[in-house]
């Protein structure tokens, strides 16, 4: 393997002090030596940037640290970091995770070997809470480095796609697309960005090695309750790689899986938020959305998945004919 070649290392921090020496400092164990180590402070308000310096500095790697003025969010810091990346490869580590030190050779040489435009591998789950592990390894075993077979797996729910820590993203492709995170968007940014990056990819791989440590605890955002808001970005999310993802492909199973689980399922769950929330003013406003000709058709295409996920399409039925029933029994 080619050692010269540049990997970038983007981190979004924003208050992170607690956890971020301790990724920081398996960042700086990587055994591969040709990294940049790009921290975007998206405007911290704790100790994250006097850390990152101090550890940064002493390092002996090449970084920099970009400071936002003002909170913009994840998205935002992401898309900081894409345009200030030089690397033939892009990373997006989160700040409170821990990577094994062999990540970045592994995922690597994989890309280098196949030629590959993004490379993931599979992740552990560490809750801390509670002190455990729960390893999410990678099961889909790939019978090609197309992109259409990657797809086509996740519309058959073999390929979970829905983090961007755990892939290794060729800079080219992102920057001569046009890729980017959706700057606002809260929830489901990972998952549209990777989906889209798929679609224009010329060849995808994976590696079944788990090589990067997820960390659950009580500061983080994705722990905090969903509500609302927060499902409405979702659903946003979910809208546009769903609808991307329909102009680029011609996969009758990619198709059939967003028009009849990928889109509906989402759409259920926002009402179901409401609900358990007991959230009856969005409610009412969701119910009006009932009404509309397209989001019947997409409830109703819950039917063709009804041997497998039942539930989905007894929701579905519900929301459409009982709303008021629904939002009792949800409540």
């Amino acid at each position: 393997m080619d050692e010269d070649i540049l990997v970038s290392i983007v981190i979004p921090v924003y208050n992170a002090a607690p956890h971020l020496e301790s990724a920081l400092s398996s960042i700086i164990a990587q055994v591969y030596e040709h990294i940049e180590i790009i921290i975007v402070n998206d405007a911290s308000t704790d100790s994250s940037p006097a850390i990152a310096q101090t550890l940064l500095e002493n390092s002996g790697r090449t970084f920099r640290i970009i400071n936002h003025p003002r909170n913009l969010g994840v998205s935002a810091a992401r898309n900081t970091g894409i345009n200030s990346a030089h690397g033939k490869y892009i990373w997006f580590c989160d700040s409170d995770d821990i990577p094994d030190k062999y990540f970045v050779s592994s995922l690597t040489a994989e890309a280098l070997h196949k030629h590959a435009d993004i490379v993931f591998c599979g992740l552990r789950h560490y809750h801390e809470s509670d002190n455990r592990l729960v390893d999410d390894p990678i099961t889909f075993t790939p019978d090609s480095v197309s992109p259409a077979t990657y797809l086509d797996a996740w519309a058959s729910r073999k390929l979970y796609l829905w983090s961007v820590w755990n892939f290794l993203f060729s800079r080219k492709l992102i920057t001569e697309n046009g890729l980017h995170f959706h700057e606002g968007c809260i929830l489901g940014e990972d998952t549209e960005f990777v989906l889209k990056a798929i679609a224009h990819a010329s060849r995808v791989s994976c590696i079944d090695a788990i090589l990067y440590t997820y960390v659950h605890h009580s500061g983080q955002a994705s722990t905090a309750r969903t509500g609302y808001a927060k499902m409405h970005h979702l659903v946003l999310a979910r809208m546009r790689s769903g609808n991307f993802l329909l102009k680029r492909t011609h996969s009758k199973r990619v198709r059939k899986y967003i028009l009849s689980f990928y889109l509906p399922d989402v759409i259920v769950k926002h009402f179901t938020v409401c609900a358990s929330e007991n959230d009856k003013q969005h409610y009412t406003r969701l119910k009006r959305t009932l009404k509309h000709r397209v989001l019947r058709k997409i409830l109703l295409s819950t039917a063709r998945y009804i041997l497998t996920e039942p539930e989905l399409f007894m929701k579905s039925i519900m929301l459409l004919y009982a709303p008021n029933i629904y939002y009792l029994l949800r409540k």
